[in-house]
């Protein structure tokens, strides 16, 4: 029997449901067991999906291939999920190209004695020490962004003869995200059943996902749901190894396919959503912001000690350099003469150690800074629930908005967005109580943090700002599942598909 006509068995099977009557079929590198931050948003749509009477099937990155998994998020699913797990892989032509780098760092790497520094100079820090602390007043490069280029900035270099690595790369990065993703798509249509799956649905990033779904559905002939958590050919930044002008007009290129194909256009935000139908102004009519929202949870109570914590979990990068947070506070302490048992900041998630303590020690918080590794849920909740003020850092994109940023509303502390007004995080917060600084404004930073931390020594405690049903995930579901159902309906008449 040949691979195309086995039929693949999930790795994880919920509970039959009884109320399903049809099916999904989702596509995407990112869910549980997965802990990336992407897994969360259909992982937790599954459940609307049910109580709309749509089982879910889901292709997703092999358990195995992942960094970081946390196999008890698996039993938070609703009845009538199956997980389909496809292995990493990349292209074929990737695969010399990467052999041939690792000998080029492994011969980089050799000891040439007629360059061999003298042993006192060989130990010393270098520029590309991973230990370096960077000079006072600068943030280091993986803070800085200066290895993320600004997209204005690439496509003002365009094609010249010194962008053809960066060019190589971008091809190189297209085709090993499409690798997977056509794997995926293989595997899917080969337990696809037209008697029970009604759409199918991809979720990027990785975007190259969209494309695969996109030939799938066209095949099977069902409506297709393109669900970018991230932009896409309008993406903010890229990374300088791939950063090239090739790189956004092949974007763009399988973009617009996709997004033609679609029946649904489905962006993470409403400035999102309002650029792509900028864009696309003939597809405008089905373009919809769905945006992550908060969950209405019961049980979040407070677990404050003697010191007022500000906590933030995440990675940093980019832009999200806490050197503003540690001047305010450093700022705060000195003017309330503060020790570290009275103010102090947590972090937790994936960062340079190194130079998050050299920044710190620069700013003067050293020792009211506790830094903790990437932790499951219950890590993340254990420390946000001991902490009265929550702090979102600066975002690389103002088209964004941060899943912790719902996370943290639903939570009896108060809320410091460093963040633009105009951004969107700055917006869907405006008509809240959550405090929005910008992010270079370290003296609207300290005034927050002074007034909380006094109102908390006062006696006052916070209360979740949560108060706005239509940003809580309940409703901007039932945007998202009333725009699938009038797709399903019109494509079981035989009449085309409804843009809503």
């Amino acid at each position: 029997m040949t691979r195309s006509n086995v039929k693949p068995e999930p790795f994880f099977c919920s509970e039959p449901s009884d109320a399903a009557r049809d099916r999904l079929l989702l596509l995407s590198t990112h869910f549980p067991p997965g802990q990336a931050a992407g897994a969360r948003r259909w992982e937790k749509l599954a459940h609307f999906a049910a109580k709309r009477g749509f089982a879910l099937d889901v292709v997703t990155l092999d358990p195995r291939d992942l960094e970081a998994r946390d196999p008890t998020r698996l039993d938070g699913l609703p009845a009538g999920v199956r997980i389909f797990g496809v292995p990493a892989r990349k292209h074929i032509a990737s695969r010399p190209i990467d052999a041939l780098s690792k000998l080029v760092r492994r011969f980089r790497r050799a000891p040439r004695l007629e360059t061999a520094l003298p042993a006192q100079s060989a130990a010393a820090p270098t520029a590309s020490s991973p230990s370096t602390v960077p000079a006072p007043g600068t943030v280091p490069a993986a803070l800085a962004g200066e290895d993320w280029p600004r997209r204005e900035d690439i496509l003002r270099a365009g094609y010249g003869p010194s962008t053809w690595r960066p060019a190589l790369n971008a091809l190189l990065e297209i085709a090993d995200d499409a690798a997977w993703a056509d794997a995926a798509a293989e595997l899917a249509g080969r337990f696809f059943d037209p008697r029970l799956h009604r759409a199918i649905v991809s979720c990027g990033p990785p975007h190259m996902i969209h494309a695969a779904a996109r030939r799938l559905a066209r095949r099977v002939g069902v409506p297709l749901v393109v669900d970018l958590r991230d932009a896409w050919s309008e993406r903010e930044r890229l990374h300088a190894s791939f950063a090239s002008a090739l790189w956004f007009r092949l974007a763009g290129l399988f973009e617009a396919r996709a997004f033609e194909q679609a029946s649904l256009v489905v962006m993470n935000t409403p400035a999102a959503a309002m650029l792509m139908a900028r864009v696309y102004p003939a597809l405008a009519s089905k373009i919809l912001s769905v945006t992550n929202g908060y969950d209405e949870e019961e049980g979040l109570v407070a677990d404050f000690g003697p010191a007022f914590v500000i906590a933030y979990a995440g990675s940093i990068y980019l832009d999200r350099s806490p050197r503003n947070l540690f001047r305010a506070t450093r700022q705060v302490a000195r003017e309330l003469e503060l020790g570290a048992n009275d103010l102090r900041i947590e972090l937790m998630g994936n960062f340079e150690v190194e130079l998050i303590r050299g920044m710190a020690r620069e700013e003067g918080v050293e020792d009211r800074l506790v830094l903790h590794p990437p932790g499951n849920l219950r890590d993340v909740a254990k420390l946000l629930s001991r902490a009265p003020m929550l702090v979102n850092l600066p975002q690389d994109s103002d088209l964004a908005i941060p899943s912790k940023i719902f996370e943290y509303i639903v939570r009896p502390a108060w809320v410091l967005a460093l963040a633009v007004q105009a951004s969107a995080t700055g917006q869907v917060l405006a008509e809240s109580r959550a405090d929005v600084v910008a992010p270079e404004d370290v003296a609207g930073i300290a005034r927050v943090i002074r007034a909380r931390y006094l109102a908390y020594r006062a006696g006052e405690r916070p209360k979740p700002i949560a108060d706005d049903p239509r940003l809580g995930r309940a409703y901007q579901a039932g945007i998202l599942f009333d725009a699938i159902e009038r797709c399903v309906r019109r494509a079981g008449q035989g009449t085309g598909i409804e843009n809503p």
